[in-house]
């Protein structure tokens, strides 16, 4: 989990050169809450770093890929170097998710959650390529929220 700070009044929360709406990282030193900045806590989740594939795939070469299979299991795991599970429709994919971890601990990120990993990116100061390592950057998804 983390707290994240809304600009609604720049000048007022001593940050000129944030604009209207801007997360940042640490409290504002000036303004009044809720007038001049808000505060919100986000998070208490985890993101996987790697796409669902079937429970029967089996990884290819880290490198080349060579050797990966796609599997044809009704049921997923989460590893890396396999072929992603495509070709699933959104209703399947929930299921399969909610299934994938007893407890309902696991499920498709929910709008909230995407929210609070674009905000963590924004006032981290990462830009999010997806789960790879595109260009150099990444936001290592593996870390809780």
């Amino acid at each position: 989990m983390f707290t994240a700070y809304q600009i609604i009044g720049p000048v007022e929360a001593g940050c000129p050169t944030c604009g209207v709406g801007q997360w940042v990282k640490s409290q504002p030193a000036n303004g009044v809450r809720e007038v001049d900045w808000g505060v919100e806590t986000f998070g208490g989740f985890y993101a996987g770093k790697f796409e669902a594939t079937r429970a029967d795939a089996t990884p290819g070469n880290a490198i080349t890929g060579a050797g990966a299979t796609a599997g044809s299991s009704d049921r997923l795991k989460v590893a890396q170097y396999c072929v992603p599970w495509t070709n699933i429709n959104w209703e399947q994919a929930a299921s399969t998710s909610a299934g994938y971890y007893p407890a309902g601990n696991s499920h498709l990120m929910r709008d909230d959650e995407w929210a609070a990993l674009a905000v963590w990116a924004m006032i981290n100061g990462k830009t999010v390529f997806g789960n790879n390592d595109y260009k150099g950057v990444s936001i290592a998804p593996t870390s809780h929220l």
